[in-house]
Formats: structure tokens, C-alpha cells, sequence
């Protein structure tokens, strides 16, 4: 049995480096896509249930028209664009810290998705997507014959 020494900070700062890897191969994300792939990300939740899955994504300053869903086999993309309010020529800018331009999220989910079924909202900066399982990815019980 070999013997390592632990090196705490080490260990520490790899963390986040893991705990990404782990839910990237969790949704098996499309390399080239997610937080990485451009300057502005927007924060997305994901939750499953029994019925399906219901995602949740920060929009804030963003008009519905701007947004594009896409549903494809077992893909979500959410894609779109924030524009700047307006262009500023002072010299007295003192922070600039919103971001703009194109942003793209695509998530490949762990079970196949009723594309017929899939609906969104839109309210407050924020798009809930709901997208339920196909028949044949939920859970059911089987009776037991005697």
C-alpha cells in the first residue's frame, strides 16, 4: 500500500474544477457550449421529476422575442441575445459591469423528451421551461401476477 501526503489547498482549489466536470458528465454538455463559450452566461436551473423536467433560466433585460428554444432528440438549447440600452461616448464612466451580446445554453438531458409536449413562459426575466418525459422514459409500476 503506498502511502500520499494530502495537500489541503491543493484539494481545495481543484474542487469547483471537479464539481463542473462532474455535473458536465452528469448532462453530457456539448463542448463549445455552456459557460465557457461566450462572454455573458445566464444562470439556469434544472430540476427532475417523475413527469419530466423543468428548467429554469435567468433572462433579466431580455425581450421573448430575443429568445429561441430549440428541442432535438434529448437536446435543449436556449439561445439569444442581450442588446446594450444604449451607447455610451462620456468620459466619465466610472463602471460598466452588465454584460451584453449573444449567449447560447444547450443541455443534453439523461432520458429522452415528448418534443409535442414541451412548454415555456416567459414572466419577470425569467423563461421556466417545462419538458415532460416520453412514455416510455417514465417510471411505471408493474403489477405482480400471482
Amino acid at each position: 500500500m503506498a502511502l500520499t501526503t494530502w495537500n489541503s489547498i491543493h484539494d481545495l482549489f481543484g474542487m469547483p474544477r471537479e464539481m463542473g466536470r462532474l455535473l458536465d458528465d452528469r448532462f453530457d454538455l456539448p463542448r463549445g457550449i455552456g459557460p465557457s463559450a461566450s462572454n455573458w452566461v445566464p444562470p439556469v436551473d434544472i430540476h427532475e421529476t417523475d413527469a419530466g423536467y423543468q428548467i429554469s433560466v435567468e433572462l433579466p433585460g431580455i425581450k421573448k422575442e430575443d429568445v429561441v428554444l430549440e428541442v432535438k432528440d434529448r437536446v435543449v438549447s436556449i439561445r439569444g441575445e442581450r442588446h446594450s440600452e444604449k451607447e455610451i461616448s462620456e468620459k466619465n464612466v466610472h463602471r460598466i459591469e452588465r454584460k451584453y451580446g449573444s449567449f447560447q445554453r444547450a443541455f443534453k438531458l439523461p432520458t429522452n423528451i415528448d418534443a409535442s409536449g414541451v412548454k415555456a413562459a416567459y414572466k419577470d426575466g425569467v423563461l421556466e421551461v417545462t419538458l415532460p418525459k416520453s412514455e416510455d422514459a417514465r417510471p411505471r409500476q408493474i403489477d405482480i401476477a400471482a
